[in-house]
């Protein structure tokens, strides 16, 4: 909690400079929902199968989660989470592969 409110101070005032951000770099938001994988998965950069893996996720382990979007079609369910992996790297998992129903429990569709 304390590294994440040093953070966000450092980016509002690197932002009141002028200077630019990268996402990168910049503080991540609270993740409103935990989602729990039936299966282990790949985290992706995009919500696709033919996207870049950029972590994995394990199953019957916890993991925050952001939103969901309508992405590639798996097993009938084209419904992708964005959520942190098991090394915190930001990604989409299909939501094929969470408990939870159709959207893995996740409510809010990402913007």
């Amino acid at each position: 909690m304390r590294i994440s409110k040093t953070l966000t101070v450092a980016a509002l005032t690197l932002a009141a400079a002028g200077a630019t951000i990268s996402p990168a770099l910049a503080a991540p938001a609270l993740a409103p929902y935990r989602v729990t994988p039936w299966h282990d998965a790949r985290v992706r950069q995009l919500p696709t199968t033919h996207s870049q893996q950029v972590d994995y996720v394990t199953a019957n382990n916890g993991y925050d989660a952001y939103c969901w979007i309508h992405g590639e079609n798996i097993e009938g369910n084209d419904i992708w989470v964005r959520q942190l992996g098991n090394t915190y790297k930001q990604g989409y998992v299909a939501a094929y592969y969470l408990k939870g129903g159709v959207t893995g429990g996740v409510g809010t569709q990402c913007r």
